[in-house]
C-alpha cells in the first residue's frame, strides 16, 4: 500500500502541473496529506513493533523525522 501511495503522490503534482490546474491550495493538501500518510504508515510500524524497545524507538525516530523533510527543502 505504501509504495502504491507513493507512486499516485509522484504522478498527481506532474499531471496537475502538465493540465495547468496546479495551485497553492492544492500543493498545500497534497503537502498535508502526505505528512498524515507517513503518520499512518509510521504509527502502524509503532504499534507493531512496540514490544521490542529499539524497534519503536527507530519507528518513533523515522516519524519525528519525516515531519521535518518538506523544511529541510
Amino acid at each position: 500500500m505504501v509504495l502504491g501511495s507513493a507512486g499516485f503522490d509522484f504522478l498527481d503534482g506532474r499531471m496537475a502541473r502538465s493540465r495547468g490546474v496546479s495551485s497553492v491550495a492544492g500543493e498545500f493538501l497534497d503537502s498535508t496529506l502526505d505528512r498524515w500518510s507517513d503518520a499512518a504508515c509510521l504509527a502502524g510500524a509503532a504499534f507493531v513493533l512496540r514490544g521490542e524497545a529499539a524497534h519503536l524507538l527507530a519507528a518513533l525516530v523515522a516519524f519525528g523525522a519525516s515531519g521535518i523533510v518538506p523544511y529541510a527543502r
